[in-house]
C-alpha cells in the first residue's frame, strides 16, 4: 500500500484562498451594485427636486414647464391638469368642443390627452426660442422649427406659389386636434382645391409660428430666414401678442417671452449653486401697461421693415390682425363669459382699435392689411369655439382659413400675383 506524503493543510490553504477570493468579488460586485442604485436614486431625486425648484421661481411659467423643452409636446390635458375637475363648466364646455360625450370623464381625459399644445424648444439665436424638431401623429416639427412636413425650401417647384404664415401660438395651432386642421394646413387645401379647377398654380402654406411671438420675432424670422425661401406671400397672423405683453408692462422692442423666462430662471439656479447670486439676470417688464398708442407704432413699424424685406426678394405681405374672446362678435357661450369676464376689456379695444389705425396707415405696395379680428360673428352662444382667451377650436381655423383664402383668391387682391404665378 502507497501512503501519501501530501500534508491536508496546503490544500485548506487554497480552498480557503478560493472562498476569501468568491466572497471579495461578492462583497465587491454589493459595493458597486450599492453605489450605482443610490447614484441612479440620487440622481432622479436631485432632477426632481431641481425641476421643482425651478419651477417654483417667481419667473417660471407654469403652462410652459422647462419639461415642455424636451423631446416630446405638452398635451392639453396636462396644461389643463386638475382644473378639468375642479371646474365643471369648463369640462362641459370642452367636452362639447372636442366632440365628447357630456360627463364622460374618461373620454375627455383620454381627448384632451391626445391633443397636443406645447410643442417642445430650444433656444435660438435672436428669435429667443423656436420649435424642436419632433415626429408625431398631430405634431411635426421640422428642422427650421416650422410646423411643417417639408424638410427643405431651396427649390421651388415650377407654378408654385409659396406662402409662410408667422405668429404665436394661434398660428402655430394651439388647440387644434391635429396638424392637418391648423389654418395653414387648411388654408394650403383650399388654395389648392381652387387652382386644381383652374388648372393654375400650387400653394405650398408653411406654417412658421411659435408660441410666445409678438411681431417683432416675425419681423426678426422674415428678415433673417423667409427671405431666403422664395416666398411669394407672408401672412402675419399677429396682433394680439403685441397687446398681451404690453398689457403686462413689456416692451415688445426687448423683452422676454415665456420660454425665454424659464430658461433664464434655469441659469439663476445655476449662478445661485454656483455661490454668485449677484449675477441673476433680471426680467425686464415695467410696473404699468405700455399705453396703447405708444405700443401701435411699434407694431406698425415691425410690419413695415417686414414689408420691406418681402419686397426686395417680390414677395407680398398680409397682416391678418387676428381674433380673440375680447375682439370676435361671436355670441359667447356661458363658458367663454367666464374666461372673457377677467380681462381688461377697455386696454384690449383701446390698442386694438389702435392697432387698426396705424396698421392701416402702411401705404407699402405690397402690403395688405386684413382684419379678421371681429370673426366668428356668425356663431351662436350654442357653440364652443374658445378654449381659452386666445385659442379656438378647429371649426375657428377652417373659418380663418376660408378668409385668407378669400383674400388671396380675390381678383385685385394683389395685382399681378396671379397672372405671374398662372400657367400659360
Amino acid at each position: 500500500m502507497t501512503i501519501s506524503s501530501e500534508s491536508p493543510e496546503p490544500r485548506k490553504r487554497a480552498s480557503r484562498r478560493t472562498l476569501e477570493t468568491i466572497l471579495a468579488i461578492f462583497v465587491s460586485l454589493l459595493v458597486a451594485g450599492a453605489a450605482i442604485g443610490g447614484f441612479l436614486i440620487g440622481r432622479k431625486s436631485t432632477h426632481d427636486a431641481f425641476i421643482k425648484k425651478v419651477s417654483g421661481q417667481p419667473g417660471s411659467q407654469p403652462n410652459t414647464t422647462l419639461l415642455s423643452a424636451g423631446t416630446g409636446p405638452v398635451s392639453l390635458l396636462e396644461i389643463l391638469g386638475k382644473r378639468i375637475d375642479e371646474d365643471p363648466l369648463m369640462a362641459q364646455a370642452l367636452a362639447k368642443a372636442y366632440g365628447v360625450p357630456a360627463g364622460d370623464r374618461n373620454a375627455l381625459v383620454e381627448r384632451l390627452g391626445r391633443i397636443p399644445w406645447m410643442p417642445p424648444y430650444r433656444p435660438a439665436p435672436f428669435l429667443g426660442h423656436v420649435a424642436r424638431p419632433y415626429s408625431g401623429d398631430d405634431l411635426h416639427i421640422n428642422a427650421f422649427g416650422f410646423r411643417d412636413e417639408r424638410t427643405a425650401y431651396v427649390d421651388k417647384p415650377e407654378r408654385t406659389i409659396r406662402i409662410f404664415v408667422t405668429g404665436g401660438s394661434v398660428a402655430h395651432g394651439l388647440g387644434t386636434t391635429s396638424q392637418d386642421q391648423t389654418f395653414s394646413s387648411v388654408l394650403e387645401r383650399i388654395l389648392n382645391e381652387e387652382a386644381a379647377k383652374t388648372g393654375g398654380s400650387r400653394y405650398e402654406v408653411v406654417n412658421t409660428g411659435f408660441p410666445g411671438w409678438a411681431t417683432t420675432q416675425e419681423k426678426i424670422l422674415v428678415q433673417q430666414r423667409l427671405v431666403d425661401l422664395q416666398p411669394d406671400i407672408v401672412i402675419m397672423f399677429s396682433g394680439s401678442n403685441d397687446v398681451y405683453w404690453s398689457l403686462r408692462g413689456r416692451d415688445i422692442r426687448s423683452f422676454y417671452t415665456q420660454m425665454d423666462q424659464n430658461f433664464i430662471t434655469l441659469f439663476n439656479e445655476a449662478h445661485k449653486a454656483s455661490g454668485h447670486p449677484e449675477w441673476a439676470i433680471d426680467f425686464l417688464q415695467g410696473k404699468e401697461p405700455v399705453e396703447c398708442q405708444k405700443l401701435a407704432p411699434v407694431t406698425a413699424r415691425n410690419v413695415e421693415e417686414v414689408a420691406a424685406a418681402a419686397a426686395r426678394v417680390n414677395a407680398r405681405v398680409i397682416f391678418a390682425l387676428q381674433p380673440n374672446i375680447l375682439s370676435t362678435t361671436k355670441r359667447l357661450s356661458q363658458y367663454e363669459h367666464k374666461v372673457f369676464q377677467p380681462h381688461n376689456e377697455p386696454y384690449w379695444d383701446s390698442c386694438y382699435e389702435a392697432l387698426r389705425s396705424e396698421l392701416g396707415r402702411i401705404t407699402a405696395g405690397n402690403y395688405r392689411l386684413v382684419d379678421l379680428s371681429r370673426s366668428f360673428g356668425a356663431i351662436d352662444e350654442n357653440t364652443e369655439m374658445f378654449i381659452d382667451s386666445y385659442h379656438f377650436v378647429d371649426e375657428g381655423h377652417r373659418l380663418i382659413a376660408q378668409a385668407l383664402a378669400e383674400q388671396i383668391l380675390r381678383d385685385g387682391s394683389f395685382p399681378g400675383l396671379l397672372r405671374e404665378n398662372a400657367s400659360p
